[in-house]
């Protein structure tokens, strides 16, 4: 059985045309993404308060 070797090439030198045909997609879908709030406790605050102090 023979195998032929690829060299991996890194993920930061593929450009968008490279790497759009290799995955088979013309564009990216856009996505609907609606975040939820949370409330930050106490203990958040007075870490933010001692952080930026430094």
């Amino acid at each position: 059985m023979t195998h032929k070797s690829k060299t991996k090439r890194q993920f930061s030198k593929f450009s968008q045309r490279d790497a759009f045909k290799l995955l088979g997609i013309t564009r990216l879908q856009p996505w609907d993404f609606t975040p939820m709030s949370v409330v930050t406790t106490d203990f958040f605050q007075e870490r933010l308060v001692i952080q930026n102090e430094n």
